[in-house]
């Protein structure tokens, strides 16, 4: 008798385990089975390409994600709070200013700038030439800001403050994302501005969670190595640039 009750106890004990593991199973899946909140840029080519990079990463992982445009100062804050799950394309700067948000290690696509003058002169300068001139870039975009360390530098709220600016000869030379800045020049007509011949600059971009989702960092990793050994990123920013009609920058 005393042994039957051991035995039933025991038997309560595991199905009771049991039933609390598949609790917190089902918990896990119905989070996982949500899309993951992912602050963006509006209006922005570039993060176009990034998040066809991210969709893709996410088909091959099994990870939803559903993109909401913001602000380029909004997004990452929000990220860093738990408002969203992460932000799409950002600097490895911004290691040390958010405490919450792990980027992944794997380039989702890097970004090449532009230096972009008010005279057709700025074509036939060299670098050092080109670095005594006073500069202008976007306020917010650290890659930007990292490129011009040193030198002369002011900041504009937006392209088309920055292009106003350059035209006011507020400075002499604006630095800006190369594939953005070609669209803007060519929806705005604008046809006093020049580009100088070579990329100013180039930085890697990331994907970036809140560190809630740590356990999604190593599967959209290894899906986005993945999609670099087969040049599948490379071809969806050649296929952005084709479609465009915008041509590589040699370095």
């Amino acid at each position: 008798m005393f042994s039957s009750r051991i035995e039933t106890k025991f038997a309560l004990h595991w199905v009771a385990l049991a039933i609390a593991i598949f609790f917190w199973m089902g918990v896990a899946c119905a989070a996982v089975a949500q899309p993951l909140q992912i602050g963006r840029t509006p209006e922005s080519t570039l993060g176009d390409v990034a998040e066809r990079v991210m969709l893709e990463a996410g088909r091959r992982t099994g990870i939803a994600m559903q993109f909401r445009k913001l602000p380029l100062q909004r997004s990452l804050p929000m990220a860093d709070s738990g408002e969203f799950d992460g932000d799409l394309m950002r600097a490895r700067y911004i290691d040390p200013l958010f405490a919450n948000v792990v980027r992944l290690r794997v380039p989702v696509i890097t970004v090449d700038f532009a230096a972009y003058g008010g005279d057709e002169g700025i074509r036939s300068i060299g670098r050092d030439a080109l670095r005594q001139r006073s500069f202008g870039v976007p306020k917010g975009m650290l890659s930007a800001q990292k490129s011009v360390e040193g030198l002369r530098a002011s900041e504009g709220q937006s392209f088309s403050a920055l292009f106003d600016m350059l035209q006011a000869k507020r400075f002499d030379v604006a630095i800006l994302p190369y594939v953005e800045a070609e669209i803007e020049i060519r929806q705005k007509k604008l046809t006093q501005v020049f580009v100088w011949p070579h990329t100013w600059a180039s930085d890697p971009t990331y994907f970036t969670l809140n560190r809630k989702h740590m356990n999604l960092v190593a599967p959209l990793e290894q899906a986005l190595a993945q999609m670099e050994k087969e040049g599948l990123i490379d071809r969806y920013y050649a296929e952005m640039l084709a479609a465009n009609g915008i041509q590589r920058l040699p370095n």
